[in-house]
């Protein structure tokens, strides 16, 4: 099977003043409340294997809150989301959005707001990339 690296909140340095960490038992923790351009997570990875990645998030959205834009970047390469709604802010949707190139080492991997209409971009659960083959 190809290289997957899952990519959990909590390992997250995260800036922005409305942006929180909600953990809520075992595999059920966000990133939320982030809404203002510029706010943002970021993750330290260790990439075993260069190459190109797709990109599968894992999050929830209000239909009131969907609409917003997310970029997730790592060095030059990068992705802009258009937000989509699911069901609850609560019920995680399954999204694949792109492909992100990696190069083999230490990465830096950053989400952040785009723009964000409502109370909050998203309530981000899970980032995994799954190397293309």
């Amino acid at each position: 099977s190809a290289p997957t690296i899952e990519i959990e909140p909590s390992w997250a340095s995260w800036e922005g003043d409305h942006i929180n960490y909600t953990f809520d038992g075992y595999d059920w923790d966000t990133i939320d409340g982030w809404k203002e351009p510029g706010e943002k997570a970021t993750w330290q990875l260790d990439v075993r294997q260069a190459g190109t990645y797709t990109v599968v998030l894992s999050y929830g959205c209000r239909p009131l809150d969907a609409g917003g834009t997310l970029r997730l970047s790592s060095g030059s390469a990068r992705i802009e989301h258009p937000v989509e709604a699911t069901t609850t802010a609560e019920q995680f949707g399954i999204f694949e959005i792109g492909t992100l190139t990696l190069a083999e080492g230490e990465v830096e991997l950053t989400a952040e707001v785009v723009e964000a209409p409502g109370d909050e971009l998203m309530r981000l659960n899970r980032i995994t990339l799954e190397l293309s083959p």
